[in-house]
């Protein structure tokens, strides 16, 4: 194949060029140009802080002096040092001795102990704004705006040094080579005279020389030690000590020289007001703040400027600082620099020819980079020759060493005599399968094999491709329609990319599919490797390493194959993040991986392994192993990055951990080298430990990644690293356990064994010898706990038989009870029966006297015997329950509303019938109690005053009683639920005592007699009830005259309710229309509406003005009921004016009559009404209907059969003192947060108080009924205890269960 042909090819031309004399010019060869210097700008404290001075001390950790204080840099974070001690201090130079950082501040001399971080302000009689520090033969040399001081370091005294200055004023300070001290002033150089003891001033003359008045800012001596930098305002001058000559540096004239420092080799680093100059020999390169670059200088105006060991080049400014790096590992070499335009290109691929060229293919053409930096971009062009496409896929240099390029547009070859492409088109025989997309390019002994994307693989012999391009037929095609079998086919003909191995086969790599197909041209057969049934992963990249293997790479990881098919597997180590693989690339004895997040090595050794590389986190979309300068190059959007991937692995330049600091919890860090910190940390128990870890190295370019892991012991190094992201080195732990744990910590790809730092996490105080001593107390405590739990566990054990016991005695109560209720319902039903029929046919006087009190006694009886059973058997719906008879429902009506007219002497009553007399068959005790029920709610909900009305008329064979009062009505949200057993509204439920049974019991009466009952209401304006029964057959008779004055007359006519509050005008208005009408009246609109609910007269005479409720709100509510909508209504008022007219109108008041009237008017307008008054009727009630504003209430709502099957749960379960929200919901099927929202929603209180509520209610019951003791009640209805039922039957009634008594016979509430 392609790589032996080559081999053999390139042997052969070194021969010749040997034979010939030439020598092979590998070290010639054109390598990427030194890269101009990027700037990483880094802030401290996140905000604009000047940087004075820098000093790396001999650990390596690099302090740095600001405008407020002390800082240093851990390669990751500026961090304060000090504890607030130096805030505000101006650090104006740094010099270190003996472990400690003595720092020229404007508030004097501050030193700094580095071990134990304590600062202190020097004793020592040295002055105040202090410039520059210099450490000498056991000196400190002082340099201040108040004269040169010097301080033995080892007493501490204090001399004056400023004699001979020409300047006190000392703004920089140098000790050469030879040990000899100068001193640069606000006016002019100086140099220390140790004989004499004092400076002489230097002063300068001849050509060249400097002005008189020379501001020095900073000093440097040469590299060969021969001259002296003299930086000042406006120049630098360089000064020769043998020959005391000056000379001024031209190129930096006119620039402020506020700081120099000594870069690699001879290089000289120049801190200026207008940015950084490095001047090397005779070049010059200036670096200043470009808004326009990132990764520029972020201030121009330098106030120092330091080289550290690295050649890194740090420039502090007004800013914070800025670092370069000049690092030889890892470097980034961007387009811009490499083509001088700002063309940009992502490289994805990189290939050296053997004439030594570097080509860089991308997305925008190819780069060549030829002997002597001369580069040449090619992109495709109308002009003749150019490039086919600008996507360039491969790159690939045949046996006689021409370069061919696989396009998005074809097969490119390249002629280097003219610079042109010839391009060719390969198609299968049969014409179809143009390879346009080539992906890959391979070559054997005699053939070029060609993979595209959508036209497979093609076979061409090298002599068809010789010509000047165009379209040529393969010899041979393998793809998705190559034949029928035996012969091969591809699953498709997506080629991504193609490899030969060493036996020669042709691996083959296709898009959308999990199988990497390995063919063999001597053969011809094909075989299929699955990657995904290997792997779990689908295969998206691929290449073949120096030993003609195969690697398929992967998302996660990559697999290996021989040529016979063999193949091992490595996955890569959690990172926590994207590992999708962009490119793969041979790179020495392994191959390197590309990621979205990381560049990986896999090696080949007993084992395979993945280490993750220690190089910036970015997405490479090349990998080549560049064999002249033996250097990896990954290509990537606009740049190149160069890696020495030796020294990358390299002990002695890849920089172990050199550096932890361990936190203390309030911000400061102690700091240690990472030598110390393996004397290990003492952890509290439940405290935390937060170390920061640097390896202290600062290139830019080379980002500190570590990884770390809480093992057992120091040897437990194989699993469970934690990788951190690039940029973070800050290790927090939380939540110890007690015991040893030792943190290892290492950097990301070093080869360095990892750094063991012991935690020692203190035991809790939970183990103390006092906690031990409460565990033995609290210990007797749990023991006496039991002891009593044992003796409460009995006393309930007592309590509950005595609860069952009492249970026990009720239940026969109750049997007996209801078993001789029972039989004596059967004789009593034959005498009711016949009774009600004797006394209704009876002729004699006496005789139908005698049978009425016969009557009357049966149904006290019946009554009595209903009462025993009744709340045994409120759920049974048979007729049984029912002891029929047939009687007057006028008569019976009248006689129980007339008890409570009495008994309610503020209210006003009215009670009207359309017939004298209406026979019903019915249950005459149910139907009492439906009527007590009614006028008691009607009386209990309506204040003094109020009216309380009953009407009953007939038609259909139904009989219609209406109770209607003006009292506080019921809300819409309660209304669906009022006929729900033990519901209370919780508007109301505060008002009266009550259990919440009435309603209940009247519409369970009601149904089982074969009747109805609707209800009407407003909230604020009062309640209709409308109970419906079947009448009896011929028990109808006309109304006679009133019997009684506080009634109204009834003649047969229809029936006007006149609502006035001048009764005057009212008796006058009856008086005209007695004798043809029944009239009704009402003294205000309120009371009007409740009389109109219950007689539905046939129309309404109102005034507009009245107390209460005016005329026209009364109206507004009768329009709003679908009873009364049609009733017409005339409007009588002293208000003529228009407003009131055009309100009435809006209202459909049919008449507007001012006063005073016209009686004759008035009379003859009443009766035009009446005769429309049908067509009125059955229009609003088909208006009313559609709009749907009021309409009967639905008995059967969801939310009524929700509550009725709860009520039902805790009624069947209410003697359970175990009964609570959970079993509750279990019982009746309703999920735990829906019964809360329905009870809260409709009653207003929790699921808990609802409980209890009702087995109040049901006691309230039982304590009326007077049969049952209060232990024996409370038992019943689930209370553990009659102690505990007394404390909360008084809290909910005010009175001792004792003391209850029901308000009425039958306790009601709404």
């Amino acid at each position: 194949m392609k790589r032996t042909g080559l081999i053999r090819a390139r042997l052969a031309a070194l021969l010749l060029a040997a034979v010939a004399g030439m020598s092979v010019r590998l070290m010639a060869a054109p390598q990427l140009p030194e890269p101009e210097l990027t700037w990483k700008n880094v802030t401290v404290d996140g905000r604009k802080t000047a940087v004075f001075s820098l000093l790396r001390d001999s650990r390596g950790i690099m302090w740095i002096g600001t405008n407020s204080g002390l800082y240093f840099y851990d390669g990751v974070a500026v961090r304060p040092v000090g504890h607030g001690a130096l805030a505000g201090a101006q650090i104006y130079s740094i010099a270190e001795h003996g472990g400690r950082l003595y720092l020229g501040a404007n508030h004097g001399l501050v030193v700094y102990d580095c071990v134990s971080g304590a600062v202190s302000y020097s004793d020592a009689p040295v002055p105040k704004e202090i410039r520059c520090l210099l450490v000498s033969d056991g000196r400190l040399w002082i340099g201040s705006l108040y004269g040169m001081y010097g301080m033995d370091l080892g007493d501490g005294r204090v001399s004056d040094l400023s004699a001979g200055l020409p300047h006190r004023s000392v703004y920089s300070v140098l000790r050469d080579s030879r040990g000899i001290v100068y001193a640069g002033t606000f006016d002019g150089l100086a140099r220390w005279d140790f004989s004499a003891g004092r400076f002489s001033a230097l002063r300068p003359d001849g050509d060249g020389s400097p002005r008189k008045n020379l501001f020095v800012n900073c000093l440097l001596e040469s590299a060969d030690g021969k001259s002296i930098y003299v930086g000042t305002e406006g120049s630098l001058y360089e000064y020769r000590p043998v020959s005391d000559g000056w000379s001024k540096v031209r190129p930096l004239e006119s620039n402020t020289v506020k700081s120099l420092a000594r870069g690699a080799g001879s290089e000289i680093l120049v801190g200026t007001d207008n940015g950084v100059f490095v001047r090397s020999g005779d070049s010059l390169h200036h670096y200043r703040h470009d808004s326009r670059q990132e990764l520029s200088l972020s201030d121009n105006e330098i106030w120092c400027i330091y080289a550290d060991p690295d050649h890194n080049i740090w420039a502090g400014h007004e800013r914070g600082f800025s670092i370069a790096s000049n690092s030889s590992t890892v470097r980034t070499v961007r387009l811009s620099a490499l083509a001088h335009t700002g063309e940009g290109n992502e490289i994805h691929v990189i290939s050296r020819d053997s004439g030594g060229n570097l080509w860089l293919g991308g997305t925008n053409g190819i780069i060549r980079l030829a002997e002597g930096g001369d580069l040449s971009w090619y992109r495709h062009s109308d002009a003749p020759g150019s490039l086919s496409h600008n996507r360039v896929r491969a790159i690939d240099e045949d046996a006689a060493r021409r370069i061919w390029l696989s396009t998005d547009g074809g097969l490119n070859r390249y002629d280097p005599l003219t610079g042109a492409f010839d391009v060719f088109h390969i198609v299968d025989g049969r014409g179809g399968h143009n390879s346009n997309w080539v992906y890959a390019f391979e070559e054997d002994s005699g053939s070029y094999w060609v993979g595209g994307f959508l036209s497979g693989v093609h076979r061409i012999g090298k002599a068809r491709l010789s010509g000047a391009g165009g379209t040529v037929a393969a010899d041979f095609s393998l793809n998705a329609d190559s034949g029928a079998a035996p012969r091969p086919r591809l699953a498709n003909d997506l080629v991504n990319n193609m490899a030969a191995d060493r036996a020669g086969n042709l691996w083959i790599l296709l898009f959308r599919d999990s199988v990497l197909s390995r063919y063999s041209p001597a053969s011809g057969g094909l075989d299929r490797f699955d990657i995904h049934k290997l792997t779990g992963a689908y295969p998206t990249h691929m290449c073949a390493d120096g030993k003609g293997r195969i690697w398929c790479a992967f998302r996660g990881g990559a697999a290996v194959f021989d040529s016979d098919g063999s193949h091992r597997t490595v996955m890569f180590p959690y990172t926590g993040s994207d590992e999708s693989v962009l490119a793969v690339g041979k790179v020495g004895d392994g191959i390197w991986i590309s990621t979205l997040s990381n560049v990986w090595s896999v090696r080949d050794g007993a084992t395979l392994r993945a280490a993750l590389l220690p190089i910036p986190q970015k997405s490479y979309t090349a990998v080549y192993e560049d064999t002249v300068t033996g250097n990896v190059l990954l290509g990537g959007t606009d740049e190149i990055l160069e890696v020495d991937y030796r020294n990358l692995s390299n002990i002695a330049d890849y920089k172990s951990i050199r550096l932890i600091m361990h936190g203390d919890g309030d911000g400061h860090l102690d700091i240690y080298e990472a030598a110390g910190a393996r004397g290990g940390i003492d952890v509290p128990y439940g405290g935390s430990v937060t170390l920061v870890v640097s390896t202290l190295d600062y290139s830019p370019d080379t980002p500190q990644r570590f990884m770390y892991k809480l093992a057992a012991s120091p040897a437990d190094t194989t699993d469970g690293w934690v990788v951190m992201p690039e940029g973070t080195n800050t290790i927090a732990l939380s939540g110890l356990k007690m015991g040893a744990r030792t943190l290892l910590v290492k950097t990301v790809g070093s080869a360095v064994g990892a750094l063991a730092v012991p935690l020692r996490v203190a035991p809790p105080r939970a183990l103390s010898w006092w906690a031990i001593a409460i565990y033995v107390l609290a210990a007797l405590a749990v023991i006496a706990a039991v002891v009593w739990y044992m003796r409460r566990r009995a006393l309930r054990s007592l309590r509950e038989q005595e609860r069952q016991t009492a249970l026990e005695n009720v239940e026969r109560k109750l049997t007996f009870l209801s078993t001789i209720s029972h039989d004596l319902k059967t004789p009593l039903s034959m005498i009711l029966g016949p009774v009600s029929i004797m006394k209704e046919k009876a002729a004699d006087p006496d005789v139908r006297r005698s049978l009425e009190t016969v009557y009357d006694n049966a149904v006290r009886l019946n009554n009595m015997i209903h009462r025993t059973i009744e709340l045994q058997h409120l759920e049974d719906g048979g007729e049984d329950m029912l002891i029929l008879s047939t009687f007057d429902v006028v008569d019976f009506c009248r006689s129980v509303f007339e008890v409570f007219r009495d008994n309610h002497a503020r209210k006003k009553f009215v009670f009207h019938s359309s017939c004298s007399r209406l026979l019903i068959e019915a249950d005459a005790v149910k139907f009492e109690s439906v009527m007590t029920n009614l006028l008691s709610n009607a009386c209990k909900y309506s204040g003094d005053g109020a009216t309380v009305s009953c009407g009953i008329s007939a038609g259909g064979g139904r009989v219609e009683i209406t109770v209607s009062d003006d009292g506080c009505g019921i809300a819409d949200i309660d209304q669906p639920l009022v006929f729900q057993r033990m519901f209370r509204a919780p508007a109301t439920s505060g008002l009266r005592e009550g259990t919440g049974l009435g309603l209940y019991l009247i519409k369970r009466y009601l149904e089982l007699m074969k009747g109805s009952i609707e209800l009407y209401s407003k909230e604020d304006q009062g309640t209709t009830f409308v109970v419906t029964l079947p009448a009896a057959e011929g028990g109808t008779a006309p109304a006679p005259a009133p019997d009684s004055a506080a009634l109204p007359a009834a003649p047969a006519g229809p029936k006007i309710l006149i609502v006035e509050d001048n009764l005057q005008i009212s008796a006058f208005i009856a008086g005209l229309l007695r004798a043809d009408y029944t009239v009704f009246t009402a003294e205000n609109g309120r009371s009007g509406l409740a009389i109109a609910a219950s007689v539905v007269p046939d129309l309404i005479i109102a005034d507009e003005m009245m107390p209460i409720m005016s005329g026209l709100d009364m109206v507004r509510h009768i329009k709003q009921n679908p009873r009364l909508a049609s009733v017409p209504v005339v409007m009588l008022t002293a208000r003529s004016d228009s407003a009131t007219e055009a309100a009435s109108i809006r209202l459909g008041i049919d008449a507007f009559m001012a006063k005073p009237f016209e009686p004759a008017a008035l009379v003859g307008r009443i009766g035009h009404l009446l005769r429309g008054r049908s067509e009125i009727r059955e229009k609003v009630r088909i208006q009313a209907i559609a709009e749907a504003e009021v309409r009967p209430i639905e008995a059967e709502s969801v939310s009524e059969k929700q509550l009725a099957r709860i009520a039902r749960a805790i009624e069947n379960s209410i003697s359970d003192p175990d009964l609570n929200v959970n079993l509750l919901c279990e019982r009746c099927g309703i999920p735990n947060k829906q019964l809360y929202r329905l009870i809260k929603k409709y009653l207003g209180i929790a699921p808990l108080d609802y409980i209890r509520r009702v087995r109040l209610q049901k006691a309230a019951v039982l304590l009326g009924q007077q049969r049952f003791t209060v232990a024996e009640i409370s038992y019943m209805v689930g209370f553990k205890t009659p102690s505990y039922f007394a404390k909360c039957f008084q809290a909910q009634f005010g009175v001792r269960p004792s003391q209850y008594r029901s308000d009425d016979d039958t306790v009601s509430h709404k």
